[in-house]
């Protein structure tokens, strides 16, 4: 009598369906993956914020003692605008300001960021007498042009801070 090897199609059944209970339950982990790339994105916008103002507030202390020196009046370093050593919080069509007109605030034309490349929205508010923009992708609010209450709502911003000499950069991801 010969002996066949191989499986039956029960046995290769029985795998096909332990292999399905397993898709099912690993695959909620990787299907987030997105949201994770979003908080990375988010977490290196701030990171790239928090190093151009170091480098800009130190700029402005040897400028200010090597140098005539700086007062709060605003300034440029590179093609970005500083108050107080701090890139402003506000876009170049609101003050005035600027030769580019392309409506982002200095600290995002600091870091190179394009924000409509990158599917993100922002909005700024007055914050102890600055303007602070908050950025935030577009598909955490419902609206086009959603105001800084509508992005901080979302728990999933970058939120930009300028005071002199003492910017703050926050991210939130708690909600992203």
């Amino acid at each position: 009598m010969m002996k066949t090897k191989g499986f039956t199609l029960i046995e290769l059944v029985i795998v096909i369906i332990i292999l399905g209970i397993l898709a099912v339950t690993a695959a909620p982990k990787f299907i987030n993956l997105s949201s994770d790339a979003e908080i990375g994105t988010l977490k290196g916008i701030a990171g790239a914020m928090k190093g151009y103002v170091t480098t800009s507030v130190a700029e402005g202390y040897i400028k200010g003692r090597n140098g005539p020196p700086i007062n709060s009046a605003t300034y440029q370093l590179g093609n970005v605008g500083l108050i107080a050593y701090v890139p402003r919080g506000d876009d170049d069509t609101l003050t005035g300001e600027g030769t580019d007109g392309n409506l982002l605030p200095e600290i995002y034309e600091a870091i190179e960021l394009d924000v409509v490349g990158a599917g993100m929205v922002h909005a700024r508010r007055v914050l102890n007498g600055w303007y602070a923009p908050v950025l935030t992708y577009k598909s955490q609010v419902s609206v086009a042009t959603p105001s800084a209450e509508q992005i901080i709502a979302t728990n999933c911003y970058v939120d930009y801070q300028p005071n002199p000499r003492k910017a703050k950069v926050v991210v939130v991801i708690s909600g992203c």
